[in-house]
């Protein structure tokens, strides 16, 4: 039963508003470094590999806490890409080399795996982790750093603070806000509505958008959606381009200021175009009320 609901709620995403069930077992997880896999399953005390003599794991009243005890992680963790080189400093170990031996270092900090029934909650404060996520959470509350990849599953509700250079997956999201910083590209199969304020540089794919899309994005990286129904509303400045491949756009709005062309070939009702700096834009046939106000090198152009 619970499995049927929470599959219905996540495919009529178009809800602007989720409510935790009352049932949902939350794992928390802070001050910590490491590999998390989160499972489907009864809830268990989680399995750890490469245990940590300060890291503290508690499993009771529905609620798992891992708390690695890693006061500062975002400080003594750095990433540096140069040369094929690659230097990571976590907690105290200094590691020098290219990636492959990073990634043995990395591997020396705790394993842990989670086993958690559907509707689970999801909470990372403070860590530098590589996650991945199998059962549908009704809400994830994520503050990523470093350069760990995320891969997380289909979730209800999530709300991401990103930064560093890592790669970010994730499935169906109902309800998405997301403030991205840093490289890293990222990439999403399907989304309700969204919330996006992206800086830095990466890339964006997006397969689907279901009712509604806000994108603000400032600095490199491009952005690309697959299927836009419903509102879509673009704040660009710097370079970079918006690139939606089809769809119909009740409500269009862009606001675009640098390089960076955008193109969208959905259906549109309703446009309000405002762009300066240089670029194209190149939009699909208007059926409804349209407004433009443009300056600088920047043709607009309507199918």
């Amino acid at each position: 039963m619970r499995a049927a609901l929470l599959s219905a709620a996540l495919l009529l995403a178009a809800t602007p508003v989720f409510t935790t069930p009352a049932w949902a077992t939350d794992v928390i997880i802070k001050d910590f470094v490491g590999t998390v896999s989160v499972i489907e399953g009864d809830v268990d005390v989680p399995m750890i590999a490469n245990n940590s003599d300060d890291l503290a794991v508690s499993n009771r009243d529905d609620v798992i806490t891992i708390d690695g005890n890693i006061e500062k992680p975002e400080e003594t963790e750095v990433c540096r890409y140069g040369s094929g080189g690659f230097t990571m400093d976590v907690n105290g170990k200094t590691w020098f080399g290219k990636r492959k031996k990073a990634d043995r270092a990395f591997k020396t900090y705790p394993n842990i795996e989670v086993s958690v029934p559907e509707g689970a909650t999801l909470t990372i404060e403070n860590s530098i982790v590589e996650l991945t996520t199998e059962p549908l959470l009704s809400r994830a509350d994520l503050r990523l750093m470093g350069c760990r990849d995320t891969s997380l599953g289909n979730v209800l509700e999530a709300n991401i603070r990103k930064s560093g250079s890592s790669y970010l997956t994730m499935g169906q999201v109902g309800s998405l806000e997301l403030r991205k910083s840093g490289a890293g590209d990222m990439e999403i199969d399907e989304i309700g509505t969204a919330r996006l304020n992206l800086s830095g540089a990466g890339d964006l794919g997006i397969g689907r958008v279901g009712q509604s899309a806000a994108i603000k994005r400032s600095g490199a990286g491009d952005i690309e959606i697959d299927t836009v129904n419903g509102e879509l509303s673009y704040q660009g400045s710097g370079a970079g381009g918006l690139d939606v491949e089809s769809g119909t756009i009740t409500r269009l709005m862009i606001d675009k200021s640098g390089a960076g062309d955008v193109e969208i070939d959905a259906d549109i009702v309703d446009a309000q175009i405002k762009a300066s700096g240089v670029g194209d834009i190149e939009l699909g046939e208007v059926s409804g009320e349209y407004s433009e106000r443009v300056s600088g090198r920047v043709e607009v152009r309507r199918g």
